[in-house]
């Protein structure tokens, strides 16, 4: 083992969306390339599920779709705002989102707890890699 994967923590990412599909194929790709053993992601199709998950569970960078039926993405992520501040939030949506990564809420929330990264649904691979690697890194700054 090198020294410095002795000192840097393994990356923990939670994705939620209420598509299973679009989970499981998150985690498939993100597995691809990092491999399991440089990062631990866990899934859920439910937010109040994310919820207690984040309870547990120190999270590098959270990914939650916008739009699902227990509660929207952005209510979400400002819980986990909240509870795990360190924590990089990406939204990732259909409608919420334009083409330059810009986010959109149904509701004025406070600026401050806006996500991080937005992402517009269908995504491209490579850029919702660079993201969740981007996330990653400035997770680990954040907590240096």
């Amino acid at each position: 083992m090198k020294t410095n994967e002795i000192n840097e923590p393994k990356p923990r990412l939670l994705i939620v969306d209420d598509q299973p599909e679009i989970f499981r194929s998150l985690e498939r790709l993100v597995r691809a390339e990092l491999g399991k053993e440089r990062i631990t992601v866990d899934t859920t199709a439910s937010p109040r599920q994310a919820l207690e998950l984040i309870e547990l569970n120190e999270y590098s960078v959270v990914l939650s779709d916008y739009l699902m039926p227990e509660m929207l993405g952005d209510a979400l992520l400002e819980r986990v705002k909240q509870r795990r501040p360190a924590a990089t939030r990406i939204i990732m949506s259909g409608t919420n989102v334009d083409y330059t990564g810009k986010f959109y809420p149904e509701t004025q929330d406070v600026p401050s707890l806006l996500p991080h990264y937005a992402v517009r649904k269908p995504f491209e691979s490579d850029e919702m890699l660079r993201i969740i690697k981007q996330g990653i890194s400035d997770y680990l700054m954040r907590t240096a």
